[in-house]
């Protein structure tokens, strides 16, 4: 993380792509690590309040911040741990503009309406379809 931050003042677009990384590879490394004490949700929840924020104002066009959106929702969408999940409570700061978040919320109403749904299947199909 630390690394990240330190790179942010030189190239932003790098420490966004750094901070996608983590995000995509922190849960499956953590995978059979006791977190029981909790100090490495707390770590992990640190690290996302501390780099969603490169992510979001990293300097690029729709297509890469779509791209870094579709890895970071696969990520997300993997975390069985769960891991990453307070990700999700900063969706609309990543999209960085209303055009991207009303495409993800269009997309992600799907989900939120499978949710109570006992057809996880189902909400696994429509949570992967690409926003319109």
């Amino acid at each position: 993380m630390s690394e990240i931050i330190r790179a942010e003042r030189r190239d932003p677009v790098l420490a966004a792509e750094g901070a996608v990384l983590l995000f995509e590879r922190i849960s499956p490394a953590l995978d059979n690590v006791d977190r029981s004490s909790g100090g490495i949700g707390t770590a992990v929840n640190h690290a996302i309040a501390r780099l969603v924020p490169i992510i979001a104002n990293a300097p690029v066009g729709i297509r890469t911040r779509e791209k870094w959106l579709e890895r970071l929702w696969e990520a997300y969408r993997r975390d069985e741990i769960p891991c990453i999940e307070q990700l999700g409570d900063y969706w609309g700061e990543l999209c960085s503009s209303k055009e991207v978040a009303r495409a993800w919320a269009d997309r992600l109403v799907g989900v939120t309406r499978m949710a109570p749904s006992p057809e996880r299947a189902c909400a696994a199909t429509v949570a992967a379809q690409p926003p319109a």
